[in-house]
């Protein structure tokens, strides 16, 4: 089951074959192939497991001891939720954007891409800032009262996931 050169991207996108392996890999058309996402098993399990902690934290936790944040010295699992997000955030934004640098510097050898070379860093960066700046708004209404600015918090979590999101999306694109 090979598809001609000469039919269009658009037929192979709306009947498309069975597998990769059934394209010509020498074809022109090859870079339209839907390319196989793979997850990381252990991170999506972690990510899980850390939401359910926190859907535990936040409702009681059945009055467990461990489940409440501690006062003002030690260490309990309600307060680990947060900088295991942190953790798993900044993992994920290095793997998507490293993998999205890798693939557009390849493309970018090609005359008919659209991305010109650098064009896509900018891009890149503007998508995370744009990501971080709505994070930090989010954050900053829901915490907040809309009426009543003047004892405004600045400082809650998804501010601190913008702010986050924007240094590491950064580091990793530049």
């Amino acid at each position: 089951y090979f598809y001609p050169t000469y039919i269009s991207p658009l037929f192979r996108r709306l009947f498309p074959l069975r597998s990769n392996t059934d394209y010509n890999s020498t074809s022109p058309y090859s870079s339209l192939l839907p390319q196989k996402k793979t997850r990381i098993g252990s991170l999506d399990t972690f990510r899980g497991f850390a939401l359910c902690i926190m859907i535990f934290v936040n409702y009681g936790g059945g009055d467990y001891w461990f489940f409440n944040h501690s006062h003002w010295n030690g260490l309990t699992v309600a307060d680990l939720v947060f900088p295991w997000f942190i953790w798993i955030m900044g993992t994920s934004i290095g793997l998507s954007l490293d993998s999205t640098v890798k693939r557009n510097k390849e493309d970018s050898r090609y005359p008919e891409n659209h991305k010109r070379l650098g064009y896509w860093r900018a891009d890149l960066c503007y998508k995370v800032i744009r990501r971080s700046v709505m994070l930090f708004l989010l954050g900053f209404l829901f915490v907040n009262n809309a009426y009543d600015l003047s004892h405004a918090r600045i400082s809650g979590v998804l501010q601190r996931f913008g702010v986050s999101y924007l240094v590491v999306g950064l580091t990793v694109i530049l």
